[in-house]
């Protein structure tokens, strides 16, 4: 299992001292690629993306990533995301989605 050094509590400490109000900052994430640990990847993933919405200082605004193997998991996962409160990340699924569609002619 490998565990990143960077997690939602010390990536919003570096957000809060470098970037200027109103800046989209992004939960930590760890990226889905075949041959590794994709079930502790994926709960890794959620359980930041949740912690980030109330560790993310009031002043800058907070986003998720989006991953998956499949198009329907990187859209579920946007979707999900937009429960946690990342409302632009809906958005953005149906974004990736519709562009995966034409890209792969589904």
């Amino acid at each position: 299992m490998e565990i990143p050094p960077i997690d939602s509590k010390s990536i919003s400490k570096e957000y809060r001292k470098k970037c200027n109000p109103n800046s989209m900052v992004i939960a930590p994430d760890h990226m889905l690629i075949p041959d590794v640990n994709l079930d502790f990847r994926r709960k890794w993933n959620k359980e930041q993306a949740a912690k980030f919405i109330d560790d993310c200082p009031d002043h800058l605004i907070p986003m998720a990533a989006v991953h998956g193997m499949t198009i329907e998991e990187e859209t579920n996962g946007g979707i999900q995301d937009s429960h946690f409160g990342f409302e632009g990340n809906k958005n953005v699924a149906n974004i990736i989605y519709e562009q995966l569609k034409e890209k792969y002619k589904l």
